[in-house]
């Protein structure tokens, strides 16, 4: 590990509106260290956001944060600084002199005004959207190329625009906490969102944020949606959750092509291998199960049990349930509740056994590959982050 940080939050964290007044405490009054950790690195590896579930999103410089990780640094590093100093110019004079303090420490704060469950990095491409924005309204106008959108516990997103630190768009149609959130990679700024009221939500930001579908199953949502995953040519998104199947959508009709079922238990999350021709899911049955996506076949298992469970021993607690996975190129990382670490190396087919195998806390939640999968960050119940780098 090189490095570990601890947020600094009130042990009671309340929820409050965009005016700062207090409408509740988060459900169930969860107190500090019973979060789930949510984090991400921007695309081109430049920035790190994260969140312990309180209404704040800490975005970080990676290369103040984690200088002995700095390649990113040398060519967008400067780009990092330069952003967060610009937020501090556009703020207003009574947090003026904060925000330039903070930017100068490589970090700044953004209060969303509701305790944050769901976070993602989106950046603008050379195309437009996959829709031709039919009508490209002059509301969501950023400044620049890159923005953060921001899941709440209410079902409200907020999309704020990194040039400037400002809310470009305020997104409501969900009605309960954000669970997941994706941008196509296309660079189209297509957001997919997913939420405990069952229901996942296909937004066009450049057509002033309308949320032109939503993605119903035939028989409907019987149980709600964990994580959702773009495929990398923006043609196809997986949606994953409580229950044993993954479902592959077609999003050129907005229908399900496959139904992936292979898994004993509730599938925790979901990425789609950097050609897009294989799918990772992992799940509470102690493994992780490889995909071809045009055939629907399994092709790999990535186990987290020596010898694998039984199947009614995978399907019930079993203390080896892979709460989450990351993928980047040529690796594969799981985070698992018998307190490991691994990474695999899944440059063939062939599975094999991890390249590492890390102790970490055992309240692991969530996960994040840097872009160039030197190193991976690890958001923990007990509210702190755990940071890890890989030999080359």
């Amino acid at each position: 590990m090189i490095r570990q940080i601890r947020s600094n939050d009130p042990i009671y964290r309340k929820i409050s509106s965009a005016a700062n007044e207090e409408v509740g405490r988060i459900a169930q009054g969860s107190k500090f260290g019973q979060e789930i950790m949510t984090c991400a690195f921007s695309p081109d590896g430049s920035l790190f956001a994260w969140s312990v579930g309180s209404s704040t999103v800490s975005v970080h410089s990676v290369s103040e944060l984690l200088p002995i990780l700095s390649s990113a640094a040398t060519s967008s590093g400067a780009t990092a600084a330069s952003l967060l100093q610009n937020w501090a110019q556009t703020q207003s004079a009574a947090v003026l002199s904060a925000r330039s303090q903070e930017a100068n420490n490589g970090k700044i704060d953004l209060d969303n005004g509701q305790a944050v469950t769901a976070i993602a990095f989106g950046e603008r491409g050379d195309g437009v959207s996959r829709r031709a924005s039919i009508n490209s309204y002059q509301r969501f106008n950023t400044k620049g190329n890159l923005v953060l959108a921001v899941g709440l516990a209410g079902g409200d997103i907020k999309v704020w625009d990194m040039a400037t630190g400002r809310i470009a768009l305020l997104l409501q149609d969900h009605s309960d906490a954000i669970s997941s959130l994706e941008f196509s990679r296309d660079g189209s700024f297509i957001l997919v969102s997913a939420a405990k009221d069952k229901s996942v939500n296909l937004w066009d930001l450049p057509d002033d944020g309308n949320m032109f579908h939503s993605l119903i199953p035939e028989r409907g949502w019987v149980q709600p949606v964990r994580q959702v995953a773009w495929s990398p040519n923006g043609q196809h998104i997986v949606t994953v959750g409580d229950g044993k199947t993954a479902l592959l959508w077609e999003l050129e009709t907005f229908t399900v092509v496959k139904s992936l079922q292979g898994h004993l238990n509730d599938v925790t999350g979901c990425r789609f291998s950097a050609d897009g021709k294989l799918l990772y899911t992992s799940s509470l049955d102690t493994r992780v199960i490889c995909w071809n996506i045009q055939t629907g076949q399994i092709v790999g298992r990535y186990e987290h049990m020596t010898p694998p469970p039984s199947a009614i021993f995978a399907a019930g607690t079993n203390d080896h349930e892979v709460i989450g996975l990351d993928v980047k190129q040529s690796r594969l990382a799981t985070i698992c509740n018998d307190g490991f670490l691994r990474v695999w190396d899944i440059s063939s087919e062939e599975v094999k056994d991890p390249i590492a195998r890390v102790e970490i806390s055992p309240d692991a939640r969530s996960l994040a590959f840097a872009p160039d999968e030197r190193s991976i960050a690890i958001g923990c119940q007990g509210g702190f982050l755990q940071f890890y780098s890989f030999p080359e």
